[in-house]
Order: structure tokens, then C-alpha cells, then sequence
């Protein structure tokens, strides 16, 4: 079930993780050369902290500290054309607890490197850290 917020929006949450050198972690599948931040749907009941942090951990294995708010991403899905609003946040990793989701490439970049690999509509967070 999608969560969605007064104004119609799916809610999802997520975060820009950056660890101890100053890299970046993104996320895609094999075959598959489009990079993303670590995210996914809000649940019923959840505050996009709570989501945020489950999230992360399902998708990446790492416990995070969650340092502040970042701008939210919002667009509209190319396929569906449902509004979307992902609230996104900095983190930095508490502790590594898995391996994370099987079947997704992580990989830690630089900013300038991550710049290069994602969306372009995905970039303005780097400039917000």
C-alpha cells in the first residue's frame, strides 16, 4: 500500500550516506547502469526518520546516524504519472549490521564521481552536504 501525503504525493524516505572519507554510497542493480541514493516507500505509521533508517538497512546492511534534512526530491513517475516526494536526509554510518539486500551493487564515490553517475535531477543534494 502507497503512502501518500494531503497533497496526493507517494511518500518515500531516504538518505545520502557519506562515510568517514567523505564518499558517497549509491546503489543500482546488475545489467543496470542508473545510480540512486539508498530509499523506498514510507510504511503506515512510519515518520520519514523511521523510514529512512529501515530503509537504509534493508537496502544496505549499515545502522545509520541521521545528521540533518536535506531538500526533498519530488517528480512525477514517467510510467504511472503518480506525484512522488522522497524525504531525504544526511547520514553517516553508526555500524554495518549485513550485507544488505540481495541482488544490489553498492559502491562508495566521490562526490565528483557521484555527480557523474546519477540522475542529474538527483545532484543538487551533493551541493547541499
Amino acid at each position: 500500500m502507497k503512502i501518500k501525503n494531503e497533497q496526493g504525493e507517494i511518500m518515500k524516505a531516504g538518505s545520502v550516506m557519506m562515510n568517514e572519507e567523505g564518499k558517497i554510497l549509491l546503489l543500482t542493480i546488475p545489467n543496470r547502469d542508473i545510480w540512486s541514493y539508498p530509499k523506498g516507500h514510507m510504511e503506515a505509521g512510519e515518520t520519514a526518520e523511521q523510514a529512512t533508517r529501515r530503509e537504509v538497512l534493508e537496502e544496505t546492511g549499515y545502522e545509520i546516524n541521521i545528521v540533518r534534512q536535506l531538500s526533498d526530491i519530488v517528480y512525477t513517475h514517467e510510467k504511472t504519472g503518480e506525484p512522488i516526494r522522497i524525504f531525504m536526509s544526511l547520514s553517516t554510518i553508526a555500524k554495518k549490521v549485513n550485507d544488505g539486500e540481495e541482488g544490489i551493487i553498492k559502491e562508495w564515490f566521490t562526490i565528483a564521481q557521484a555527480e557523474e553517475k546519477l540522475f542529474p535531477n538527483l545532484t543538487f543534494l551533493l551541493k547541499e552536504i
